[in-house]
């Protein structure tokens, strides 16, 4: 007949032992460490749940807290995303900003190159205007000069052309009347006077010669000074409507520049507005991260409790076990020996100290019975604080996560 050997009690000593330890080492963690409800709940209603499907359950919600953590991490590097494209925005505003007031400077410096170039092209204009107007009185005055003067040439001749005329018809007259010596030498003085007449008035023919060529010389020089100056004067008018289109642009491109000054304050506005948001984002995404970080750090921590606690149940599962073999094995004993006692109760009037000894025996195996009840009742009382156990580590993993938990042990005792 089997019966339970003291090496059997001595392994369920250790254990409850054990489970105090455990309970001891884990109980400064009841923080903020969360963990799913339904398994606590599932765990308390089906108290008598096979240790696989409780590790299955436990790693399927693990497995969801993974997945909720990547989605975090997932988030995270999406708002990095967004930082580091607002950053890249910001510097091509910036180098867009520079590049304007690149084109502002050299737009200014060429206004005022043009501003430059139009008042010494007035300058110029007032000037040569000016020098024309006095070299047109200039010329106008000589010519007038030698129109005069040929008028009095013209004047001179045709005197002197009427002495001529009136000296030849004084000689032609002098033979119808008688000619003395007197008048021989008369004659004479008559015919000098002609002479130095005509000498006299092809001089004046010479000279008027040369006058008209150089009144004409005068009118060509004029007419082409003046041909000049009215083409330079035309060439300075295209030149000034030149400067006033390229002024007309230049004024456009002035607007266009204020324009898009205003732009740029407008992008330098907003871009203070994306600043702050940055630096709002940032603060946020290093609360965040080390919220994360303590997360992760107490859930590691849950993880390895979890993991001794798990091998601790895996370990007292088997020895519930063991009692559970030895109890049956103690049930078949007592089931064989009430067998014997009801095939030998005839002989119980003669076998009397036969039937001392079994029921000695029974009563042996009784408190035996007894016993094993006691070590298995405080097998069920360390179950239950292993439970306890599990019960604190999973409401510490739900105040982590933000949910509710549900309690078990009393759900498991009930």
């Amino acid at each position: 007949m089997p019966v339970v050997s003291p090496h059997k009690q001595g392994k369920s000593v250790p254990a409850r032992t054990s489970l105090s330890g455990v309970t001891s080492t884990s109980s400064p963690k009841k923080k903020s460490v969360g963990a799913a409800p339904s398994l606590l709940q599932s765990l308390g209603e089906s108290g008598a749940a096979s240790p696989e499907e409780s590790v299955e359950f436990l790693c399927k919600k693990f497995t969801s807290l993974f997945a909720l953590l990547q989605q975090r991490e997932g988030e995270l590097q999406r708002e990095r995303d967004a930082r580091k494209l607002l950053e890249e925005s910001q510097e091509s505003a910036v180098s867009a900003r520079q590049q304007l007031e690149q084109d502002r400077d050299a737009l200014r410096t060429e206004v005022e190159a043009l501003h430059s170039r139009m008042e010494r092209s007035d300058n110029l204009n007032v000037a040569g205007l000016a020098n024309m107007k006095a070299d047109i009185r200039r010329l106008e005055r000589e010519r007038a000069l030698l129109v005069e003067e040929k008028e009095k040439w013209e004047e001179e001749q045709s005197r002197l052309a009427g002495q001529l005329q009136q000296g030849g018809s004084s000689s032609s007259t002098a033979p119808r009347f008688g000619r003395s010596p007197e008048d021989g030498s008369h004659d004479g003085d008559q015919e000098e006077q002609q002479h130095d007449l005509e000498s006299e008035l092809n001089t004046v023919k010479l000279q008027r010669e040369s006058l008209r060529a150089q009144c004409e010389r005068k009118d060509t020089e004029l007419r082409l000074q003046n041909e000049r100056w009215k083409e330079e004067f035309n060439c300075f008018k295209l030149q000034k409507e030149d400067l006033q289109k390229t002024c007309r642009a230049l004024a456009t491109k002035s607007s266009r520049v204020n324009a898009l000054l205003a732009e740029t304050k407008e992008l330098q506005q907003s871009l203070g507005a994306y600043k702050e948001r940055l630096d709002a984002l940032r603060a946020k995404n290093g609360k965040i991260e080390s919220e994360a970080k303590l997360k992760d750090a107490k859930l590691e921590a849950v993880r390895e409790s979890e993991d001794k606690m798990r091998e601790q149940l895996r370990l007292e599962m088997a020895k519930n076990e063991e009692l559970l073999a030895d109890r049956k094995e103690l049930e078949a004993g007592r089931v064989k020996l009430l067998q014997g006692l009801s095939s030998r109760s005839n002989q119980l009037d003669q076998k009397g100290e036969e039937i001392e000894a079994l029921k000695r025996l029974v009563r042996e195996l009784e408190e035996e019975n007894k016993r094993l009840s006691g070590s298995k009742e405080g097998l069920c009382k360390a179950e239950a604080g292993h439970l306890e156990q599990i019960d604190t580590l999973k409401r510490e993993r739900d105040s982590l996560q933000g949910k509710p938990a549900w309690g078990i042990t009393a759900s498991f005792q009930g």
